[in-house]
């Protein structure tokens, strides 16, 4: 119960950069389903500029994109996921 408080109150960025952390990659269908987020380009897009190195690759058979988190060039400890 506590920790779902603690989820409604994170913003859809800090939700994303938490699960690219703890899950390595996500794709749109994964945003809007978990955290209700249409624009998960504007959000990586957010992240990128707070300097995440994060790799986009795209399936053209579907037409969706996977993004993931490239750790080696990251230095992000899992407390600031949170800040």
């Amino acid at each position: 119960m506590e920790e779902e408080k603690r989820i409604k109150k994170l913003s859809q960025k800090q939700l994303i950069k938490a699960h690219l952390v703890m899950e390595g990659s996500i794709t749109p269908k994964e945003a809007f389903e978990k955290y209700g987020c249409f624009r998960l380009a504007a959000r990586i897009a957010d992240l990128r500029r707070e300097g995440m190195v994060i790799e986009t690759e795209r399936n053209e058979v579907k037409h969706y994109a996977v993004y993931t988190w490239i750790p080696a060039f990251n230095d992000i400890a899992v407390e600031e996921v949170y800040a």
